[in-house]
């Protein structure tokens, strides 16, 4: 019976929800120093995945490969491959060596969830997974709120969160960060919290726990707000319009008519405030790259930086972990001491030149295809909802990834992304989803 336990405990699809819990839950919490290095639980996990490897069975590959989204899972191997090849001009072998471990990674757990999470059933068990770390980070944004006690920072950004943060916030509350290290990175990851949530309150069955799930959808919009991330807020403005309109292409009349209904209403009562108190949401919207030294003016320097050692290396990138180097000890257009290029398209193109770059952005809108033919086919509710939720989330994503300093290291993003990546490689794994697929696609 004890062995019975064991084989089942130590699966590769548990060891896959592992891998997603463990990366949510960060380093913070529940890890050791060894030697300078933060040993976490996901990376002890990613330490024993070549023991993994052998337990994979063939059929599962071969089903990872029939899929619809196969492309994004080879995409990681040819990043993966193609970020050797800068070891040959690289400044900082160091940070590469560190970035290079958090693409392996990402890359791992990618295709462990690629391989595993094979049904609608596991997708939903990973946004629950999703929802349930979301729920426990919110709870330590607010303890952060209210007693000013940053757990996870230290030295002068434990000072400037805890006694100036108040000074910068539009609505005089301390900004929020968890366990992200600052706030456009917790924005980010609230963001997808956000669509996270809205799915379950449409996929869950008891009404109890839609109406949590619902709740939680306020509540972390609101925890956004509080983090003052313009990338973050505009980002969800640009995901809720993106949902309201595939919604209503695909929607009966009696649905065309609640939308309409509920926009109207939610904006006769809304919009007078936001009038009212348009102080509190200038700052969010407003751009100004006049202002030397001002956020905006750097964020253009850094790119124009940035778009100078691309050049300078012919197109093929400066090696990943490698911009922040040049712009210590090559910088040409003054950014304040900002060295992280804050874009993640930029982060990508810079770093690992033009030909990645091209490879995923023509993937990535290849998946914003897919996400809206399969809404349009509504060959299953779930189905058709998870895929105008999943196609909101990535054209919301296209504008607030670029106020991230880097994702790269942000071990959270990789499976979370690589949620919306597996869902899209169930599509060709049921006759009746392709067959409405390619019906779609002719009309």
């Amino acid at each position: 019976m004890l062995k019975a336990i064991s084989l089942s405990f130590f699966t590769l699809k548990n060891y896959t929800f592992w891998l997603l819990g463990a990366s949510l839950l960060g380093v913070h919490i529940f890890s050791i120093n060894i030697g300078g290095v933060q040993l976490s639980i996901y990376r002890a996990l990613i330490l024993i995945f070549p023991l993994m490897i052998p337990r994979i069975k063939k059929r599962s590959v071969q089903e990872l490969k029939n899929g619809w989204n196969y492309s994004y899972f080879m995409f990681l191997i040819v990043w993966l491959v193609y970020s050797l090849f800068p070891l040959l001009w690289v400044k900082d072998i160091q940070k590469w060596s560190m970035m290079f471990f958090f693409l392996l990674s990402g890359c791992i757990t990618t295709w462990f969830m690629g391989l595993h999470l094979t049904q609608k059933g596991d997708i939903i068990k990973a946004l629950k997974l999703v929802e349930f770390f979301s729920f426990f980070f919110g709870i330590l944004a607010v303890y952060e709120i209210i007693s000013g006690n940053y757990l996870f920072l230290n030295g002068e950004d434990l000072i400037f969160y805890q006694e100036r943060s108040l000074m910068y916030s539009t609505v005089g509350f301390r900004i929020p960060i968890s366990v992200f290290g600052n706030p456009n990175n917790y924005a980010l990851f609230l963001l997808f919290a956000i669509f996270n949530s809205f799915a379950l309150f449409k996929i869950k069955e008891k009404n109890v726990n839609r109406l949590f799930s619902v709740l939680l959808c306020l509540f972390f919009a609101c925890l956004l707000f509080l983090t003052q991330s313009r990338s973050g807020f505009i980002g969800l403005i640009i995901g809720l319009v993106s949902y309201v309109l595939l919604l209503g292409k695909i929607g009966n009349p009696k649905i065309l008519i609640k939308l309409f209904l509920s926009t109207l209403l939610i904006s006769l009562l809304i919009v007078p405030w936001v009038v009212n108190n348009i102080n509190l949401f200038e700052s969010l919207v407003t751009f100004d790259s006049s202002v030397s030294g001002g956020s905006d003016n750097i964020r253009i320097n850094l790119i124009k930086n940035g778009l100078i050692y691309l050049f300078d290396h012919f197109l093929l990138g400066v090696g990943i972990g490698n911009i922040e180097y040049h712009m210590t000890n090559q910088q040409i257009y003054n950014t304040s001491g900002i060295i992280n290029i804050h874009n993640w398209w930029l982060e990508i193109l810079v770093s690992s030149g033009v030909f990645v770059f091209l490879f995923y952005v023509i993937n990535y809108f290849q998946n914003l295809k897919r996400l809206y033919l399969t809404a349009l086919a509504k060959f299953d509710q779930d189905y058709s909802f998870l895929s105008i939720i999943f196609f909101s989330f990535l054209v919301a994503f296209i504008i607030s990834s670029v106020g991230v300093s880097s994702l790269m290291y942000n071990e959270w993003f990789w499976p979370v992304m690589g949620i919306i990546m597996c869902y899209t490689n169930l599509f060709t794994k049921d006759l009746e989803i392709k067959n409405t697929y390619v019906h779609t696609d002719c009309c």
